[in-house]
């Protein structure tokens, strides 16, 4: 597993430092005078009762925490999460492709849709 992690944050380069790492979960922060990065990257897996079929779970979690800079205000914190799943021991560079199409779809023009509530 890493032993840091760099996210490109609005045209800037984070990098966070493992803090922790638990069997299949590693823990990586940075803290900043203006901000604080927290990111989770987990491994598990589950048996798809339906299909009987056992299934790998892959996530990351993101959270950046914006500290005010007039003391009265509050803290702004935002969070994005990133889950995959494919069966157990299937082609990993097909999920890949699937991971790609979606996070490909994730403009900043469709972000904001998003945002917008929009469906």
């Amino acid at each position: 597993m890493y032993n840091s992690i760099t996210v490109n944050h609005n045209g800037t380069d984070i990098v966070l430092n493992k803090i922790n790492q638990d069997k299949y979960t590693g823990e990586f922060y940075v803290r900043t005078d203006t901000y604080s990065a927290r990111a989770f990257i987990r491994h598990t897996s589950r048996l798809d009762k339906t299909r009987g079929v056992k299934v790998e779970r892959h996530a990351m979690e993101l959270t950046v925490t914006r500290f005010p800079a007039v003391p009265t205000d509050p803290e702004v914190v935002e969070k994005s999460y990133t889950v995959f799943e494919t069966d157990f021991g299937a082609n990993p560079s097909n999920m890949a492709y699937t991971v790609l199409a979606q996070t490909g779809f994730l403009t900043y023009a469709h972000l904001g849709e998003l945002l917008s509530w929009a469906s």
